[in-house]
């Protein structure tokens, strides 16, 4: 595929892990899913994974004559942001004063003409709704056309593949550490400060608790990394009750929702409704699982919104982890890093 039929830049760090993941995506990609949303909470490496699979999209050299492309929506506010990103993209030329629907149409009637083409959409929560108009459209304008969304929230389009992100793997007890995605993606991130850093006998443990309490997060990880040189291993460990405000990076050309563990966490609860808000500084009185029982008798929610409501939009904002403790039986889970944020909130609300 030429260079003209990508935007996609070389990244200056080595992907690491996820190799399931990759092979799912694949997966999907060979089966002719034409819309898959990647879902997670803040920082588990939503648009790193997009990145990697396209990459071997274009390695592969499939038929897309279209090309394949990556669009960044977090600057984006409204249906019109949307399709102009787009249309910036894909090099179709704007049209000034045309009516959203009818922009969004003609977008769409030019990515018909591309053929078949794969259009990454990335960062799309804070415009969940816009999205999931536009691309409604062109999915039926462009029977070629795949999209793949990544989002801290669902679009809930019939045709739309959800595909859960899950942390990086942590060190099983009594395993081989360096087997452990979250180990690998903190020496690698550590190296880039110390390029000597290795893990041993003498911090093996040490590490493999740090990246544990960090629950495998990637982006708790890399800025868990960029704080050893200040720090050390240990005096990072130390330092984790106060991670919201510690685990910071001090890089000029990060994203502000990805310097801070806060700042991304921010991201999340700013998209929330009142409702959700409140239900959410709630769960954080849950140190661990709970059920939809347990959380209607916690959640106070004004009406017309209910308890098991409040979980569902948390649970579709991806604030909640669901998991199963027995089969069938479906509990719910905060990330500590989340959990620490909404106790916060649930302070300073008196509630």
């Amino acid at each position: 595929m030429s260079p003209q039929q990508t935007n996609l830049r070389g990244s200056g760090q080595r992907f690491v892990g996820r190799h399931a993941e990759l092979a799912r995506l694949d997966a999907l990609h060979n089966e002719g899913r034409r819309l898959v949303t990647v879902f997670g909470p803040p920082g588990t490496g939503k648009t790193r994974l997009a990145e990697a699979h396209l990459r071997r999209v274009l390695a592969e050299g499939g038929e897309l004559p279209g090309g394949a492309w990556i669009c960044e929506l977090a600057a984006q506010r409204d249906l019109e942001g949307v399709c102009n990103i787009v249309a910036a993209t894909l090099g179709i030329p704007a049209a000034p004063g045309i009516a959203d629907d009818a922009w969004m149409r003609r977008v769409g009637d030019a990515i018909a003409a591309r053929g078949p083409i794969l259009i990454v959409l990335d960062n799309a929560e804070h415009v969940a709704d816009s999205v999931a108009v536009s691309v409604a459209g062109w999915l039926a304008a462009a029977p070629d056309a795949r999209f793949l969304v990544t989002s801290r929230a669902q679009l809930h389009l019939r045709d739309e593949v959800r595909f859960d992100l899950p942390a990086l793997t942590v060190p099983e007890p009594g395993g081989d550490i360096l087997a452990s995605e979250a180990v690998q993606l903190f020496v690698e991130r550590v190296r880039a400060f110390d390029g000597g850093f290795s893990v041993g006998d003498h911090n093996a443990s040490t590490v493999a608790e740090l990246v544990s309490r960090l629950e495998g997060i990637p982006l708790a990880i890399e800025l868990a990394a960029s704080r050893v040189d200040l720090f050390g291993v240990k005096g990072l460990l130390d330092q984790l009750d106060q991670r919201l405000d510690v685990l910071t990076h001090p890089a000029r050309d990060v994203d502000h929702r990805h310097s801070t563990l806060r700042a991304a966490v921010d991201w999340s609860w700013s998209l929330l409704d009142v409702d959700e808000r409140r239900a959410l500084a709630a769960c954080s009185v849950f140190r661990g699982g709970f059920s939809a029982d347990a959380a209607r008798a916690v959640l106070r929610v004004d009406p017309p919104c209910t308890a098991l409501a409040a979980v569902q939009a948390l649970r579709d904002e991806s604030l909640l982890r669901r998991y199963e403790h027995a089969p069938g039986h479906a509990r719910f889970a905060l990330f500590e890093i989340v959990r620490e944020y909404a106790a916060e909130r649930l302070q300073a609300s008196g509630e």
